[in-house]
């Protein structure tokens, strides 16, 4: 069986990382991994009590005679720098990464281990049990293998940029591994789908796989309530990294690897979030709150672009500058509400 390296990228969730690496422990211990599997743990420049969870987790998964190494950034490098530094230090025959608020099925690691095992695959894809791809309706309905490059196996992978599943195999030497690294984009988000296009896209053998390896945890369900127009951004990473295999992917099969990725209206899904949150109908992280009213501010004071580059262009300025100014107006009325304590369940406000 192959050796294999968990990734676990994290940043401020050390009660939820401890509950994942004891959950992986007793996986490895219950299903006797011990010799195939190691843990790797990325913390960027968590201000929590990570650094001190990462202390005893180690400690007790050494004295479990079970491998748990993890490093700390200097400052927070954003959430692709962890993914590609995950990617140069991982020891393993292969890296598959784990999400730090995902669970896992009991025997799944041992079976999808097997699986890599016997198809030599550069880079595997498990199904993911989070809708719309559920056990119900799986994304990969049969275990398939490509050995050559076809947009069959990038569709799923650009319809469902999940974390959690994406196994990739060691390059052959690290000289490879920079380069394949090479084509992460720092102030983006998907590292680990622009490292296995790339892969794939060098080495081939992709392999999809039918078997469900987890998850989402339900207490931390918002973490994966992503803006709605995710792939507009995702564009522009993916196009960066296939006009890096100009000598390996014709122009043509670029062209079509791209138009599979639906686009959407920024401004239009700005107000639209930002209405819902204010009439209690939806939950927002400090994030997507704060990126939802820079894009609506920016459009109303006559800017083209979000801070990330997206396009702000519309042609019923005028009718969506009155929306902005209603959403405002309710953000005024909730904090008076707020003062003289009303009390009233705003879903919005549980993530802050």
């Amino acid at each position: 069986m192959v050796s294999v390296t968990l990734y676990i990228p994290t940043y401020n969730r050390s009660n939820r990382l401890k509950k994942n690496l004891n959950e992986l422990i007793s996986f490895i211990q219950n299903e006797n991994l011990y010799s195939v599997i190691d843990i790797l743990v990325g913390d960027n420049c968590s201000t929590d009590t990570t650094a001190l969870v990462l202390q005893d987790m180690k400690k007790f998964a050494n004295q479990s005679g079970i491998e748990l190494n993890y490093f700390r950034n200097s400052s927070n490098l954003g959430f692709n720098e962890n993914i590609k530094l995950g990617y140069l230090k991982f020891d393993g025959d292969y890296l598959i990464f784990i999400s730090d608020d995902d669970n896992l099925y009991p025997g799944a690691l041992t079976e999808y281990l097997h699986i890599i095992t016997k198809t030599n695959p550069s880079v595997s894809l498990i199904n993911f049990n989070q809708t719309p791809y559920t056990i119900k309706s799986p994304l990969y309905t049969e275990d398939k293998l490509f050995i050559t490059i076809q947009s069959d196996f990038f569709h799923p992978l650009i319809l469902s940029p999940k974390l959690t599943g994406i196994a990739l195999k060691k390059p052959i030497n690290y000289s490879l591994r920079e380069e394949i690294a090479s084509i992460v984009i720092p102030s983006h988000f998907i590292a680990h789908i622009a490292l296995a296009i790339y892969q794939y896209s060098k080495l081939g053998r992709g392999l999809q796989v039918s078997k469900f390896l987890g998850y989402p945890d339900i207490d931390y369900i918002e973490h994966i309530n992503f803006l709605p127009y995710v792939n507009n951004l995702a564009r522009v990473e993916i196009d960066h990294v296939l006009s890096m295999c100009n000598h390996i992917i014709s122009r043509e099969l670029q062209r079509k690897i791209i138009d599979l990725i639906p686009s959407r209206i920024v401004i239009d899904d700005s107000i639209n979030w930002l209405f819902n949150y204010y009439s209690f109908e939806r939950n927002l992280t400090r994030e997507q709150f704060s990126e939802l009213w820079s894009n609506c501010l920016r459009y109303f004071f006559g800017q083209t672009l979000t801070k990330s580059g997206l396009s702000l262009k519309d042609s019923s300025r005028k009718f969506k500058r009155i929306k902005i100014l209603v959403i405002f107006l309710l953000a005024i009325k909730n904090q008076i509400f707020k003062v003289f304590g009303f009390k009233f369940s705003n879903l919005g406000e549980k993530t802050f």
